[in-house]
């Protein structure tokens, strides 16, 4: 992400395939993200002129700096998998999650669940 070659020859190949990109579902680590913010907005800027979607992993952890989020056009969050095991005996998770979800949604993005995870989390708006 940080990596001009890497992002040129990206949206290259994107470019190339156009017709396939709405099939293509990219995915950054929250923390690399966030680490990287200034970086990762330009990149979903550019990839903005593609059919594919982009979303956060292993989302959660960082929670506080959601605000950040509301300019970069995702399409998810996948919230991390440790606030979704056990969800129907934890409280304090069901409660995150819900207003995780109201958040995502009023960002313009959905909450998914990780794979692997039973309980269902609310997909995009």
């Amino acid at each position: 992400m940080t990596n001009a070659s890497f992002r040129e020859r990206l949206l290259g190949l994107l470019g190339e395939h156009a017709a396939e990109t709405s099939r293509l579902w990219l995915e950054v680590s929250e923390n690399g993200a966030l680490r990287y913010l200034a970086a990762f907005r330009e990149f979903c800027r550019a990839l903005r002129a593609t059919d594919c979607r982009i979303g956060l992993e292993h989302f959660g952890h960082q929670f506080s700096q959601i605000g950040v989020l509301h300019d970069l056009g995702l399409d998810y969050l996948k919230v991390d998998s440790s606030f979704v095991r056990g969800l129907d005996s934890n409280r304090g998770n069901a409660a995150f999650l819900k207003g995780l979800t109201g958040i995502a949604h009023s960002i313009g993005a959905g909450a998914r669940r990780g794979r692997g995870d039973r309980a269902g989390v609310a997909g995009p708006a």
